[in-house]
């Protein structure tokens, strides 16, 4: 098994940078389309995308607090995510019909509205 290295990971982070890491935790719950695991060394809760070859699959740190939610808590954690991945906000407002809120740099939509498309990163 490797190595403990929660302290070290960010809130989110590719799986794929730390395969074997995220592999090896503990399954405790299945979720829709991710699972919550948990790390044997430090008991971390982890929340981990289910593989699909056309994103980039994420890991989210999830809070003992947050336990009861975890899925929720997961969605937040990666639209900070991915606004943070493209660049922050912009001024300009998203192109969906009604949409008020900013763009995410580089595209015409705010995160809610680029999050549903299946964008993560």
């Amino acid at each position: 098994m490797a190595l403990c290295i929660c302290q070290k990971l960010g809130v989110v982070s590719k799986v794929v940078d730390y395969q074997s890491f995220f592999e090896a935790l503990i399954e405790v719950e299945i979720g829709n389309w991710i699972r919550l695991k948990r790390c044997i060394t430090c008991s971390q809760l982890w929340a981990v995308a289910e593989w699909d070859k056309y994103q980039i699959q994420l890991a989210t740190k999830i809070a003992i607090t947050n336990r009861s939610t975890w899925q929720e808590a997961n969605i937040e954690a990666e639209k900070e995510y991915l606004i943070k991945s493209r660049g922050g906000l912009t001024s300009k407002t998203c192109s969906h019909s009604r949409c008020i809120k900013s763009c995410v740099a580089g595209v015409a939509y705010c995160v809610d509205h680029l999050y549903e498309t299946g964008a993560r990163v």
